[in-house]
């Protein structure tokens, strides 16, 4: 049975409202984890306050057949363990989403385990993760019956439970179900001969929220997504080039863009990074390529991060774990340019315009280009020319015969210099200017 996915749009009016911060030149904002049904199958067998029709006993808690090991529902730790019961009392690390839009801290409890001895107060466990069987323990028992997980949720962190099986949050708001759970028995119906004790939903089978992919969520909230991005492979040799690409998107203008490489997955230590303020709804990243030396990046494990900015808050777009290889001996093969010219803001039609600059390398230069483009991934050559040196050094007055500014028609263009070594082709400079 198919579920619904209205907790797309209450989503995006809640997280509307949440102030993410600033992006510093140091920090961005971590993404946060969609709290999951904790189990590989959906078999509900009792839902929130159902009791018998002689009773008022119900309680806001959920009994499931899990179909396997219960896994985390999010990264979170152990706050509290009564063997006796097999009760565990979970909590996540950080604010997690919930099924009905909430941005807040989850504590779960679970019960019924026979052994707990496996797990302790303190233990850190991430999402996803199995650390948890289904049982039959009741007050310190074994009871007869199917082996069963009881499941009740809390909103914030509770360090200790006042009732055993007795939570504060209806769990189809909280959890959503996601591409970890494979099967559906049951989302949960009122039995034969039992009732709904607080006036509640009886049947749950459309009240559930299916985890929507990170691409689908971010459009839904209005952060910024991107597109036809590129990653440098898991490993690379010290001193190869990497060529950046990729165009962000947002619903409301982009305020800042930061790319880079770091040493940590959260970017608050860079390698090699710029950041730049945008204030329109696209960016091009390779706009910021000649910044991100690649080529000079010493032998180690690094994150090449691309995060942005816009009015519902920041998100990291991009985050590729990588190392470099080889010896951090010698000087390393790196190519770059100085002492370099070029057309800025608006230039003269018909105006001549003479390149200068010289381009080096630590190995020898296979080839360098210097010209005109339409596009800024050096796309669309409108004017220009390579040579091949075969030298460390070249200087770009050599091109300048072939790159005719006084040419071009009216219009934007790019004016960009590459260079390649045998590591690679590097851009070294890009410069928009317009011919009016």
């Amino acid at each position: 049975m198919k579920t619904k996915k209205r907790g797309l749009t209450l989503l995006a009016v809640a997280l509307a409202v949440v102030g993410l911060g600033l992006m510093s030149q140091t920090a961005f904002a971590e993404d946060y984890e969609y709290a999951a049904f904790p189990a590989p199958t959906v078999n509900v067998t009792q839902i929130a306050y159902e009791a018998p029709l002689d009773t008022d006993a119900g309680v806001n808690a959920i009994t499931i057949v899990p179909g396997g090991r219960v896994f985390a529902p999010f990264t979170g730790t152990i706050a509290f363990i009564d063997p006796k019961a097999g009760y565990v009392l979970f909590q996540s690390d950080s604010k997690v989403r919930y099924a009905d839009g909430t941005l807040a801290f989850m504590t779960m409890a679970f019960m019924n385990d026979n052994n707990v001895a496996d797990l302790y107060v303190g233990q850190k466990i991430a999402q996803y993760q199995n650390f948890y069987d289904a049982g039959n323990l009741v007050n310190g028992k074994k009871v007869k019956g199917t082996p069963q997980v009881n499941i009740s949720i809390f909103r914030g962190k509770v360090n200790a439970p006042s009732v055993y099986g007795q939570g504060k949050y209806l769990a189809y708001k909280a959890l959503y179900i996601s591409e970890k759970t494979k099967g559906v028995v049951s989302y949960g119906a009122v039995s034969a001969g039992h009732q709904i004790t607080n006036g509640g939903e009886s049947d749950w089978a459309g009240l559930w929220t299916a985890a929507p992919s990170e691409k689908d969520a971010d459009k839904a909230y209005g952060y910024p997504t991107i597109s036809n991005a590129n990653a440098p492979a898991k490993t690379i040799k010290r001193g190869s080039v990497f060529m950046i690409r990729g165009t962000i998107s947002s619903q409301s203008l982009i305020q800042k863009v930061r790319v880079g490489v770091f040493h940590d997955k959260k970017g608050t230590n860079p390698a090699t990074a710029r950041q730049v303020t945008v204030g329109s709804r696209t960016y091009n990243i390779a706009y910021l390529d000649p910044y991100i030396e690649f080529d000079r990046l010493p032998v180690g494990s690094y994150y090449y991060i691309v995060a942005a900015k816009n009015a519902v808050g920041s998100k990291i777009l991009v985050r590729k774990a990588f190392k470099v290889t080889g010896s951090n001996s010698g000087t390393g093969s790196y190519a770059k340019i100085t002492g370099a010219n070029y057309p800025s803001g608006t230039i003269r039609y018909g105006a001549f315009f003479s390149i200068r600059g010289t381009v080096s390398s630590t190995t020898k230069l296979t080839k360098v280009t210097a010209g005109v483009y339409t596009n800024s991934d050096a796309t669309g050559m409108r004017t220009g020319m390579s040579m091949n040196p075969n030298a460390k050094t070249f200087s770009l007055t050599r091109l300048d015969d072939y790159v005719y500014f006084n040419k071009l028609p009216r219009g934007r263009y790019y004016y960009i210099v590459t260079a390649t070594n045998g590591y690679g082709t590097k851009m070294l400079l890009r410069k928009a200017f317009t011919v009016a």
